[in-house]
Parts: structure tokens; sequence; C-alpha cells
């Protein structure tokens, strides 16, 4: 198992995955690489705990997404964290979407979040857009950056930022919104009116950035 700590490569093993969490009491912590589900599951019980811990990332590694599922159930609990990125490349699941809507919706500290290489496809746009319905009853994050995979297709992004953007009509907390899709796609004329439209009555976003690309106009 590895662990990554400000910048710094730690191997561990199965056995001593427990101690390591346990031990650990740097503000941040980066897991990635080839692991099983023991480091995760350790993460997992010490996180409801863990307050010291406040930027976590999860790097592409992971052999199925799911084995995140017990550190985003955990996460509802957890009263420190501050700044969560995921590396999300992997199909969004029902079951993974359930986790992290119950999960990261009922966090009262995660101020930032975001989910890199997203794959967002006409298969799984309703499970995203599921899995970010989180906005919705999350009270505490400021800023939201969606990182999408190159191969995004055209037709699922506005649908994806349209559906977002309704969350944050009477969102009282979110001040950053960004979708990067840089993938040449530009964002429609009349999608980003709609986007704009929909916010109008939001007080506190302070930062909007639907696309990496200029505004399409025709």
């Amino acid at each position: 198992l590895y662990a990554f700590r400000r910048g710094k490569c730690c191997n561990h093993g199965e056995r001593s995955s427990r101690k390591f969490i346990s031990g650990f009491h740097h503000r941040r912590l980066a897991v990635g690489w080839s692991l099983d589900g023991a480091l995760i599951g350790a993460l997992a019980a010490a996180l409801p705990s863990k307050s010291t811990l406040q930027e976590l990332s999860f790097l592409r590694c992971f052999n199925d997404d799911e084995q995140l599922s017990p550190a985003f159930f955990a996460l509802g609990n957890n009263t420190g964290l501050k700044a969560l990125q995921v590396d999300e490349s992997e199909a969004m699941s029902e079951s993974l979407c359930t986790v992290i809507h119950n999960g990261l919706g009922m966090n009262k500290a995660l101020e930032s979040l975001e989910p890199m290489f997203v794959p967002l496809c006409g298969d799984n746009v309703e499970l995203w857009c599921s899995a970010f319905s989180l906005l919705r009853t999350n009270k505490a994050l400021k800023s939201l950056v969606v990182d999408m995979q190159l191969d995004a297709t055209e037709s699922c992004l506005p649908a994806l930022r349209i559906d977002i953007v309704a969350m944050l009509e009477e969102k009282t907390s979110l001040e950053r919104l960004t979708i990067k899709s840089c993938n040449g796609i530009k964002i429609k004329a009349q999608d980003y009116f709609v986007l704009v439209t929909a916010l109008q009555h939001n007080a506190t976003l302070k930062s909007l950035q639907p696309s990496c690309n200029s505004v399409e106009r025709r």
C-alpha cells in the first residue's frame, strides 16, 4: 500500500494500515497507486474522528472507484476536512452515486470539492447529476470544480451544467463553480444565457466558469 504525505511516498504493508492512519496527524494526505481496500477501510474508520486532516486527495490508482465508497460515507460525520480532490475516471454506478450524495451531502465542514477526470457520457449523465444533488443538502461547500475527461460528449455537458446551476438557485454557501471541459467544446450562447438566468436569485456565487473555452455565438 502507498500513501503520500506532503509529496513524500511512504510504503505501508496491509497490517500497518490502521496504525498508519491512526498515527497520522498532518493536515494533508494523498493516497494512490494500486491500493486494495485496507488503507481505505482504515481511513474510513478514522475519518469521523480525524479532525486534524484538512486536505485529502484520492489519486488515479484504484481498480474500482467503488473502493472509495466507505470513505465517502464516513465523510458524512467528519468535522475537520476542508478540501477533497477525487480522481473519478472510472464509470459512475448507482451505489457509488448514493454513497457520494449521502456522505458528502451531510458533511458540515467540507469547503472545496474537486472531482477530476469525470467520464461524462450518454449513459451516466443522470447518475452524475444525482451525485451532485449533494449541493441541495450540503451547507458548507464554497467551491466546486468539476474536471471532465477529454472524451466528455458535447450533448452531455449542457445537461450537467444546467442541472448543477438549477441546484444553486437557492444555494447559500457556494461561491465558486468551475466546470472544466478542455476538449474544444465551447459553451453555446443560449446555454450560457440559461445558466445566468437560473442564477439571478443567487446572492453568494462570486465566480462562474462553465467551460475552459469561450462562448460560441450563433
